[in-house]
């Protein structure tokens, strides 16, 4: 049996259509990029949907989703999720229980630590009762505001390095 870490994040360019209607995407135009688990595999499918579409024909099997925009067509090559994107999808994920969805929540609060979006404030060690978790909180928010419980799955070093190299493909160009 393989691993669910080992799946395929692979995410190509925003589309040029909602994958609900088949309308082309304005310049600009507010719209909801999701990845959505793929049936044959274990890899993960970029679909783009306007946010009509997205009401009224939300796909099955969503993994992860983010509000964006269609790209302008003489604006420079941008992130595929830009900070903003980041935050929005981190905080759509606050619900995970799926080890998959766990170990991706998980390398994306450290990829977001990294870049500073976010701020470890604690560590708590796994018990027997509890998983271990990152404790933090997202930048400029309130001190006195509980912080955010990111679940620490059981993720081995190798693994852990493949995960945080694709979350930084999809960050840094729409390629």
């Amino acid at each position: 049996m393989s691993s669910p870490l080992n799946a395929s994040y692979s995410i190509g360019k925003h589309a040029e259509a909602c994958a609900a209607t088949g309308r082309a995407f304005e310049p600009g135009e507010a719209c909801m990029t999701c990845l959505v688990e793929s049936d044959e595999d274990e890899g993960l499918e970029r679909q783009d949907y306007s946010l009509e579409g997205w009401a009224s024909a939300r796909p099955d099997r969503v993994f992860a989703s983010w509000r964006t925009e269609a790209p302008r067509p003489d604006a420079p090559p941008r992130a595929i999720a830009g900070d903003e994107e980041l935050l929005d999808l981190f905080e759509s994920m606050g619900d995970a229980s799926e080890a998959k969805r766990l170990a991706f929540r998980y390398a994306l609060a450290l990829l977001m630590i990294r870049k500073r979006l976010l701020r470890q404030v604690a560590i708590r060690e796994a018990t027997d009762a509890a998983p271990g978790a990152l404790l933090v909180r997202p930048k400029g928010s309130d001190p006195e505001a509980a912080p955010i419980e990111v679940i620490n799955p059981p993720l081995g070093p190798a693994i852990l390095a493949d995960v945080l190299t694709q979350l930084e493909a999809i960050v840094r160009s729409d390629a």
